[in-house]
């Protein structure tokens, strides 16, 4: 088990491919694991409401920033395009700042 602050994380490609309490508690261990001040690179494909809600990857935009609101800062947030499995979707790369105090 991984218990250092880091600096730095990077996820290019796991939050999004999480469903239910499991959102939460990445969340959480992002949290414990940067330290305050740190920063969370986190690329995620986005899905909208009308996608099927059991797709195999896809984040809701409302969804992964009120995961984030408490205890993170987002700095900057670059839109994109990704492919997968063949059709274009929409993407983000988000650039977090852990808060510094409680989380």
């Amino acid at each position: 088990m991984l218990d250092e602050p880091y600096d730095l994380m990077i996820d290019v490609g796991c939050l999004h491919g999480l469903r239910g309490d499991s959102l939460m508690a990445y969340r959480n261990q992002v949290a414990r694991l940067l330290r305050p001040g740190g920063l969370f690179a986190l690329y995620v494909h986005l899905r909208d409401a009308a996608d099927d809600p059991d797709a195999p990857t896809g984040i809701l935009r409302e969804h992964l920033f009120g995961l984030f609101s408490d205890g993170f800062t987002f700095a900057q947030v670059v839109e994109g395009t990704s492919a997968v499995a063949g059709t274009e979707r929409p993407s983000l790369w988000c650039y977090l700042r852990r808060s510094r105090g409680a989380v």
